[in-house]
């Protein structure tokens, strides 16, 4: 704002000293006792009045008792010249104005990620997990969530793209499009066939070289604008066989939720197999009439690559 005050500040005076000085040219000031002569600008005798015919001019559309007369055509040329000028000004500020009060201020820190990723099983899937939230009152609309990895490939027919990008698709719950962001929520990618990690196990996860990039976009639901916040992770930043803790409670003294954000990047470790996705997919199908066993029911001990002692575990439930 004081930058526009300075603009039209000097633009009026601007403009004075050009009406000043075609006056001067023109002799009105040396003749302003002469009531045959026709001046430049009527009833103007001074610097100060030049200055708030100046001021007048480029910000109304008519005159009162100071105007130009037809003797100085300059005068008419330099008058439209200042219509212009503060015709722009005028629409830069109100532009930049509009702009600063519709802009988010920060809107992409209040955007929560994990600080970490977690790799655990969910649904009888080993599933890559993080989670977002929200801290401001008018939540996002339109939400999408995309998430890539990058890492070395090479082709079929020997070319090295070092800096290949794979498309992991992610789901929040059963949503796989525009999910709530209304509370913080776990946004999970299946690591199935067709997951860039369906071939990692924990040892290999170790000593991986990738990134996975997150990018959320979104509608700001007060303003219509469009936001973007991202993070990303790196193989040291993803936990394997832990889950996040659980932030939502019900406070039944006064009937409403309570979100604890301390409990934000907080997780816990659960027993997980150390397997990758494709040994265990493989384990089901080599051994369809065996069950899986659950999460409680054996120590991390039944869940070691090693297929004996896999199976020392799951055959006795078999056999009974």
């Amino acid at each position: 704002l004081l930058l526009f005050a300075l603009s039209f500040s000097m633009s009026w005076l601007l403009f004075s000293v050009i009406y000043y000085c075609i006056m001067v040219v023109h002799g009105d000031f040396a003749r302003s006792h002469d009531e045959n002569w026709k001046p430049c600008l009527e009833n103007v005798h001074s610097f100060a009045s030049i200055f708030m015919y100046s001021l007048e001019a480029q910000h109304t559309i008519g005159f009162g008792y100071r105007y130009p007369t037809e003797q100085c055509p300059e005068v008419i040329f330099i008058l439209g010249l200042q219509s212009m000028l503060g015709i722009i000004i005028q629409s830069l500020m109100v532009g930049v104005v509009f702009a600063k009060m519709t802009k988010p201020k920060n809107r992409a820190q209040t955007l929560l990620f994990s600080n970490n990723a977690v790799i655990a099983k969910r649904e009888r899937y080993l599933c890559l997990s993080f989670r977002i939230g929200d801290m401001r009152k008018y939540k996002l609309a339109n939400v999408k969530i995309n998430m890539i990895m990058i890492r070395k490939h090479v082709t079929a027919e020997g070319e090295v793209s070092p800096f290949y990008l794979h498309e992991m698709k992610t789901q929040v719950d059963d949503i796989k499009e525009c999910p709530l962001l209304s509370w913080p929520v776990i946004v999970n990618h299946v690591i199935d066939e067709n997951s860039p990690m369906y071939k990692y196990n924990e040892s290999d996860l170790s000593s991986a070289r990738f990134e996975i990039i997150v990018i959320l976009d979104g509608l700001i639901s007060s303003s219509g604008v469009c936001t973007q916040a991202s993070t990303s992770y790196l193989p040291e930043e993803i936990l394997w066989g832990q889950r996040f803790c659980k932030l939502i409670t019900f406070q039944k003294q006064n009937g409403v939720f309570h979100i604890d954000y301390s409990k934000f990047h907080t997780t816990y470790r659960i027993t997980t197999p150390s397997m990758s996705a494709e040994e265990l997919d493989r384990i089901r199908i080599n051994m369809p009439d065996i069950p899986m066993i659950d999460e409680e029911e054996c120590n991390d001990e039944c869940f070691k690559i090693d297929n004996s002692v896999l199976k020392e575990c799951l055959l006795p439930k078999q056999i009974s």
